[in-house]
């Protein structure tokens, strides 16, 4: 299993806030809530998660 290089998650991550956030290539909304509150657990957050920490997370448990 390989890691995900860095461009490849904050792409990721881009397409996701965007997604949240409602914004399109016309017009960009304004943001409510950091995106590090949205990846806070479904307790305090919506549970969503960073993608590179969650990879790298993936990688510790498959070793």
């Amino acid at each position: 299993m390989a890691k995900l290089p860095s461009s490849t998650c904050g792409v990721v991550d881009r397409l996701i806030r965007n997604f949240i956030w409602g914004r399109n290539e016309d017009k960009e909304k304004l943001h409510l809530v950091k995106w590090s509150n949205i990846c806070q657990p479904k307790k305090r957050g919506l549970g969503l998660r960073a993608s590179q920490p969650f990879n790298e997370a993936l990688l510790v448990k498959l070793r």
